[in-house]
């Protein structure tokens, strides 16, 4: 490998802690029931976030992965989502 170079074992640990780190402010954001509060939490998370992993996060925290003029629709719920993803993102689902 050559300096500069990341391998996917890097980009997997990278990615897998961009996930934690959105769902953990996801469960704070539920967990309050400050509006001004939830503002902060998403504030603080997405001012953290390279422009990339900004739009995708922005589009997940709305709740419509797709664009609004976009017909396609998920047609699966939260739990599947979240079970698929901590599967690949190598994260037990169960774990508080």
């Amino acid at each position: 490998m050559q300096a500069g170079q990341i391998d996917e074992r890097q980009a997997q640990g990278a990615s897998s802690g961009l996930f934690h780190a959105f769902t953990a402010t996801c469960e704070q954001v539920a967990a309050t029931s400050s509006r001004l509060a939830k503002a902060a939490l998403v504030r603080d998370y997405l001012a953290g976030l390279a422009d990339d992993d900004l739009a995708i996060a922005a589009r997940f925290f709305t709740g419509q992965p797709f664009a609004q003029a976009d017909a396609r629709v998920l047609n699966v719920g939260y739990a599947l989502v979240r079970d698929v993803v901590c599967v690949l993102a190598g994260i037990d689902p169960t774990a508080s």
